[in-house]
């Protein structure tokens, strides 16, 4: 389950106990998400940091079980990932 940053700290001032699929209205499910962050409509830098960090620690205090991802450096676009793809097929 993937939340835009603002839409986050609404549901957590509202009292909807545990962030769930049942509790929350609407989110980014796996696949949409890798797809986003592939194409680089959306991440996390800066100010962001911060809010990442305390969920990590939360998750961690509560026994839950986390993924986490960073990419570094620079990443194509999507047609020139696209394009190495299809030179490495044919």
């Amino acid at each position: 389950m993937y939340l835009p940053h603002d839409f986050f700290r609404q549901l957590r001032g509202e009292d909807i106990g545990w962030f769930g699929y049942k509790t929350v209205p609407r989110y980014l499910d796996n696949t949409a998400f890798t797809q986003l962050v592939c194409d680089g409509w959306i991440g996390s830098a800066g100010t962001g940091d911060d809010l990442v960090r305390e969920q990590i620690d939360a998750s961690q205090a509560w026994g839950r079980d986390l993924i986490f991802a960073v990419l570094l450096g620079e990443s194509p676009f999507k047609g020139e990932r696209i394009k190495q793809r299809l030179v490495r097929f044919f």
